[in-house]
């Protein structure tokens, strides 16, 4: 009784051991984001530009960036049917397979014609022979197109917004936007010393 008992905690024991060799605490696989997300389109909009980032990445490995309509995790995705084919980028390689990259994402049927699908928001009506998929993937991985195994995908909305988007990013619309309120502050109190 003994011996069973203990053989079964050996077992246990080398069972534990295992799995903690093989998936050690805090590791994941490759992971990123979208921002914004969901992404704005005003009416009449096809393309918007978007922030991605991703880290776990192999290192010092040239980096594939896609706009895909299902997971690289389903055992059908293959991705010269399921990727758009004129959105990949190719942004570089980091030491640390970490990195970011200004993308631009597109609302509608595949912007090539080659493929049968589109990204689009709930509202939007598909053109006849195209399939709506309204949640897409920002697929990022490395050495290869076809490396499913270290591919990151990151889901995306689309929702249609009442006015323009503004094509500039925050990055240089807050410096603009701050500027011309020190220029006016300081107009304001020249012209206040001016009074007094």
């Amino acid at each position: 009784m003994m011996k069973r008992v203990l053989g079964a905690a050996a077992v246990a024991g080398v069972l534990l051991l295992s799995l903690s060799v093989a998936a050690p605490a805090g590791a994941q696989g490759p992971t990123g984001t979208v921002n914004p997300n969901p992404v704005a389109f005003a009416p009449g909009q096809t393309e918007a530009p978007v922030t991605v980032n991703w880290s776990g990445q192999a290192p010092n490995k040239l980096i594939y960036v896609d706009i895909c309509k299902k997971l690289s995790t389903d055992p059908t995705f293959n991705p010269g049917q399921d990727c758009a084919p004129l959105s990949s980028i190719n942004p570089f390689a980091t030491p640390t397979g970490s990195g970011t990259t200004a993308y631009t994402v597109f609302r509608g049927p595949d912007p090539s014609g080659d493929q049968p699908w589109g990204c689009f928001a709930d509202a939007d009506v598909a053109p006849a022979g195209i399939q709506k998929f309204t949640t897409c993937y920002v697929r990022v991985t490395n050495d290869s197109l076809f490396n499913n195994n270290q591919a990151a995908d990151i889901p995306f909305t689309i929702v249609e917004s009442g006015g323009v988007i503004p094509e500039a990013p925050v990055a240089i619309l807050l410096p603009v936007v701050g500027a011309l309120v020190l220029i006016g502050g300081f107009v304001f109190m020249r012209r206040q010393q001016a009074l007094a």
